[in-house]
């Protein structure tokens, strides 16, 4: 046996085992997003159709678990909107005052921002 060989075996076995740890890393990751994905789909679908239905308090629940769950700032941002906005239908000012002031301190440069404030301001005249 050469002197020294047992050793770089030995390391070759390690590099290859780092690799695929770090392999299995990359794919469990990709696996997690597009679960991720899936439920901040599922969930505003959900959503969707429970407003479309009146149910507001389900939607309102559907749209916290897209907050829950999502990864991405747009995903969060439209659930914020759709709350306040659900709780406007309602005529929960309170809900829809919250959330809407939430949507614009935490996402300032949002789409939903301006729309937000023309709804904050439909509440205060109320």
């Amino acid at each position: 046996m050469i002197p020294g060989s047992r050793e770089t075996e030995t390391m070759k076995r390690i590099k290859i085992l780092t690799l695929a740890l770090i392999v299995l890393s990359v794919i469990r990751a990709q696996v997690g997003v597009a679960s991720t994905i899936d439920q901040v789909q599922s969930h505003f679908q959900a959503a969707s159709e429970f407003v479309r239905q009146e149910r507001y308090d389900d939607a309102i629940h559907e749209f916290r678990e897209v907050i829950k769950v999502a990864t991405d700032q747009e995903s969060i941002e439209g659930a914020l909107y759709w709350i306040g906005q659900c709780y406007q239908r309602q005529g929960k000012w309170d809900g829809a005052r919250e959330a809407f002031e939430e949507l614009i301190a935490k996402y300032p440069n949002s789409e939903l921002v301006p729309l937000a404030k023309i709804f904050l301001s439909q509440i205060s005249a109320k």
